[in-house]
């Protein structure tokens, strides 16, 4: 049996009833499994998860790096790091790890349209453009990558436009 795991054997997970908040028991689980395992990679992953889902990026950052370092082939947490790195004003450190997670698997539009949008934060519009352009053409109804490539376009206009005046 897990150590982690109740002497009865059984952990109710799952909500019972509308007082039930499975976030909460989620929240209360991954911490108990992490003291017996620091590097429990799912454990990290999860609660790297749950606290973005709180809106609490700063404190996903330490769960969401020993993940990459427990599993560095693993491109889902590694997006996720970017997300939480991105949102913490650290477009940088985010477009190293999206680019990491394309490198290992390529087809991760998620990924890809992650990278457009910490490029355009990093002020890279030509690369934001490229990158947005593959969305779009890997999920062409999808509305929201072509707002983002109509906003980087236009961006990409004022810059120009600011360049020659000057």
């Amino acid at each position: 049996m897990p150590p982690w795991l109740p002497e009865s054997g059984w952990l109710q997970v799952l909500p019972r009833g509308a007082r039930d908040h499975p976030r909460e028991l989620q929240e209360a689980l991954f911490p108990h499994r992490l003291e017996h395992d620091p590097n429990d990679f799912e454990a990290n992953l999860n609660l790297g998860a749950v606290m973005l889902s709180r809106l609490n990026p700063h404190s996903a950052v330490p769960a969401l790096r020993v993940a990459v370092r427990t599993e560095p082939d693993r491109a889902d947490a590694r997006n996720m790091l970017g997300l939480v790195l991105a949102s913490t004003g650290r477009a940088a450190d985010a477009i190293e790890q999206f680019e990491a997670a394309l490198k290992i698997e390529p087809q991760y539009v998620s990924a890809r349209f992650d990278l457009a949008n910490a490029l355009v934060k990093a002020g890279r519009l030509n690369a934001a453009i490229t990158n947005y352009r593959k969305v779009i053409a890997a999920f062409p109804e999808d509305p929201l990558p072509k707002q983002r490539l109509e906003e980087a376009l236009a961006a990409q206009a004022r810059q120009t436009s600011e360049s020659l005046r000057h």
